[in-house]
């Protein structure tokens, strides 16, 4: 009965030194971790890219239309902008009827670069200078811009495709266009200050223009 006892007490003392040696040890405090997704150059998100691109590859499909109806809300919205396509008195409706494709044609070649920072700088700076010498200037743009982003926002193709992801992808590329354009002209202009409307030899888009 004696060594059982005793057997019982090693034990016990064992234990409770274990675990003395345990709670030494354990509990750490755990250091904090923060998830977040490393930027690139542009303020561009992994998930961001990602979005963007399988987006555009919905979209690539029926980018005349789009564009058509983006143009057709557009001009029907703001009349006034039609003006700035007469030279001469006379109407360019050739250059009128391809303004908003060659834009959304701008966007798709900055998409697919998205992953190569260099060739994105390199075609969004070819085609800005190719807008600068049409005279087309920032604020069209910006207004512009935002019924490209109601649209694409809205558009049937992409409705299980719209995500804050994609949304704040969209928008940030569309600010980075509107901020590059404005740049060169030396004015401060932002996209998204505006309200919405709602409530390979060249990499240039518009050499046909």
């Amino acid at each position: 009965m004696e060594i059982l006892s005793s057997r019982h007490s090693s034990i016990h003392s064992a234990a409770k030194l274990s675990y003395k040696n345990v709670a030494d040890i354990y509990p750490k405090q755990l250091p904090e971790v923060y998830y977040y997704y490393p930027m690139d150059d542009y303020g561009f998100s992994p998930m961001e890219k990602v979005s963007l691109r399988k987006a555009w590859v919905m979209i690539e499909p029926f980018l005349h239309r789009f564009s058509k109806e983006i143009s057709l809300r557009f001009f029907t919205a703001n009349e006034l902008e039609i003006e700035k396509f007469r030279l001469s008195g006379v109407l360019q409706l050739n250059i009128l009827h391809n303004h908003v494709l060659n834009f959304m044609k701008l966007l798709g070649r900055l998409i697919n670069t998205i992953y190569t920072p260099a060739v994105f700088r390199s075609v969004l700076d070819e085609n800005i200078r190719q807008l600068a010498r049409r005279g087309i200037h920032t604020s069209h743009l910006v207004l512009m811009s935002t019924y490209i982003y109601d649209y694409l926002l809205e558009c049937n193709v992409l409705v299980d495709h719209v995500s804050a992801s994609f949304s704040k992808g969209l928008q940030l590329l569309l600010n980075f266009v509107a901020e590059h354009t404005s740049s060169r002209r030396n004015t401060s202009i932002l996209l998204f200050d505006y309200v919405s409307s709602s409530t390979q030899k060249s990499t240039s888009v518009y050499k046909e223009i």
